[in-house]
């Protein structure tokens, strides 16, 4: 059998079935233990990253997302709509002076 064309979880069990108690080694059982503990914690986070995949969001770059929040002192969801509400806000007066000054500058050209 060639084991590297297994996946994790037959792995697991072709491992398990070889298991005997008399030529198997504490650390082969410690390790399966703790191989098994890690495919079953794996399983338990499946559904956050398939919610993250839905929003193109890799689940690696979730580190970085939560140390962004938290670097704007962003604790909670309300918090973050504050802040997004009040940066549009922002945006849409900037935008709004830039095009007083870009009528200003057209006016002065086609008058000139």
């Amino acid at each position: 059998m060639y084991l590297s064309s297994l996946n994790d979880c037959e792995l697991s069990l072709f491992a398990d079935s070889t298991l005997d108690s008399l030529t198997s080694t504490e650390l082969e059982r410690e390790l399966l233990k703790r191989f098994n503990q890690r495919l079953a914690q794996d399983d338990e986070d499946q559904p956050l990253v398939d919610a993250l995949a839905q929003c193109g969001v890799e689940f690696d770059d979730l580190v970085e997302i939560i140390k962004t929040l938290d670097e704007f002192h962003v604790a909670d969801v309300d918090s973050l709509k504050e802040k997004l509400t009040r940066a549009d806000k922002f945006y849409a007066i900037a935008n709004d002076s830039g095009d007083v000054f870009q009528r200003l500058t057209s006016l002065i050209n086609e008058t000139l």
